[in-house]
């Protein structure tokens, strides 16, 4: 980011300083970068702007509004000391705002978090300024993110078991939601006390590590070597692997890629009546209740790195304390499906743009995505387990996307790839006779090397 930053030590007397802000009026004219001006101006802005000495009149501050107002500049909000000068005069002080920050538009565009502040003027008579540019995200509470590395330190099942046996008297989803809350400072402790810099020190081990080594390669029968290097070996094995499933959770980006919708489709009742229904012993699997079994497969199931939702925690803290929050968790989840009910804190969701390619340019070169709590990814696991059984009766079987194991490609390209490799050396009326077969072999054969193994019957034709 380029921008331009102007000092200014103004004359004392009117005449020069026209000379001066006619400079800077020539310069604003061809500027077309972010502009801040700032520093010591010498006259007042307001009336307000001194105390004691002589008073303020119009005469005074005209100038200085026109020079403004000529250069389109912006008076910059400041915090600290109002009054930037004095006079060091000990029976009469003179206070004086004579040090001043503005900037163009441009300026404001593009760095809106910018901050301005005067400070103590120590042994000088003007107070020194200092400008910030802020973090965008200053100012935002961040975030609580469950690190599956934690599970690791020995402390963590205590921890997670001390905050599980709080007593309360609510709901049994909102149990787990202020369980979830009070954990989160008792986790965040131990992050900053043992986890804060894992990929630095393993980093550290792994030098330290390779210094020894190569020592010990010069001196094999070295004992107090083999002992140095056999315990760095051990650390380093440890750190490394600490290292290592802190930042596969922190890269893995395949969760918010989400898939592409390429279409909508609007379903009409008619079509539903009039498409193939499910027999009886299917409508009863369906409607068969959920049990803990079901609920722990669905949790497992969930990859301990996908993106996570507001709540911050993930699978991988459930698979790591499911002997402590289980029972509680499996309770939570089946009366949902008892009753019907989400708590709101458990339905609430991220909302994200991802881009589709590098350095994206415009609002649809952006993909929206949702990153929901762990219970919804549990819920809607164990919906799509039952739905797969069934699903099959219900969609036409040319509908590989449909089909777990299918692959993309058609069967008829595939059929004619291989026919067009097999007799490219072969005659005109041999190649017709083959184009000819084509049809007739794809179908439910070639079918079934795509994943669709259920299909009998004979060979579909393609008209």
């Amino acid at each position: 980011m380029t921008f331009v930053v102007t000092f200014v030590y103004a004359f004392n007397t009117k005449e020069e300083n026209r000379e001066f802000w006619s400079s800077l009026v020539e310069y604003q004219a061809g500027c077309h970068k972010p502009w801040m001006v700032l520093r010591d101006f010498n006259p007042v802005l307001r009336i307000e702007d001194r105390i004691g000495g002589n008073q303020v009149t119009w005469v005074d501050v005209v100038d200085f509004h026109t020079y403004i107002r000529e250069c389109e500049l912006i008076e910059f909000p400041q915090l600290g000391n109002h009054y930037t000068w004095n006079d060091k005069n000990n029976d009469q002080r003179i206070f004086s705002k004579l040090d001043w920050i503005f900037i163009n538009n441009t300026w404001l565009d593009i760095m809106p978090t910018c901050r301005v502040k005067f400070l103590p003027e120590g042994t000088s008579d003007h107070c020194p300024v200092m400008v910030t540019l802020e973090d965008r995200r200053l100012g935002m509470r961040r975030q609580f993110i469950y690190s599956n590395v934690w599970a690791q330190h020995p402390q963590f099942a205590d921890l997670v078991k001390a905050g599980w046996e709080v007593q309360l008297e609510e709901c049994q989803m909102f149990k787990i939601v202020s369980r979830l809350k009070m954990l989160q400072k008792a986790l965040k402790k131990l992050n900053a006390n043992y986890f804060g810099n894992i990929v630095t020190e393993a980093n550290v081990e792994r030098v330290t590590l390779k210094e020894v080594q190569e020592r010990l390669f010069r001196d094999p029968t070295n004992r107090e070597l083999q002992q140095e290097e056999a315990t760095l070996y051990t650390n380093f094995r440890q750190s490394s692997y600490m290292a290592e499933v802190y930042l596969q959770q922190k890269t893995k980006l395949h969760d918010l890629l989400g898939t592409r919708r390429n279409s909508r489709v609007s379903l009409f009742i008619n079509i539903i009546q009039n498409g193939p229904l499910l027999f009886i012993p299917q409508q009863v699997y369906l409607i068969r209740p959920f049990n803990g079994k079901d609920v722990k497969e669905a949790m497992f199931s969930i990859d301990s790195n996908k993106s996570l939702g507001p709540d911050g925690y993930g699978s991988g803290f459930f698979k790591a304390t499911w002997s402590i929050t289980g029972e509680e968790v499996t309770e939570a989840i089946l009366k949902f499906f008892e009753k019907g009910r989400l708590l709101k804190q458990l339905n609430e969701t991220i909302i994200a743009l991802i881009p589709k390619i590098d350095n994206p340019e415009f609002a649809s070169q952006y993909r929206p995505i949702s990153c929901c709590n762990i219970f919804y990814k549990c819920i809607s696991k164990m919906f799509c387990s039952r739905l797969k059984a069934v699903v099959l009766h219900l969609v036409a079987e040319n509908q590989a996307a449909f089909v777990q194991g299918s692959q993309a490609r058609g069967g008829a390209m595939d059929r004619i790839t291989t026919t067009t490799r097999k007799f490219e050396d072969s005659s005109t009326v041999r190649k017709k006779e083959e184009m000819e077969e084509i049809p007739k072999r794809t179908g439910c054969s070639n079918m079934r090397s795509n994943g669709l193994s259920h299909l009998e019957g004979e060979d579909l034709e393609i008209v």
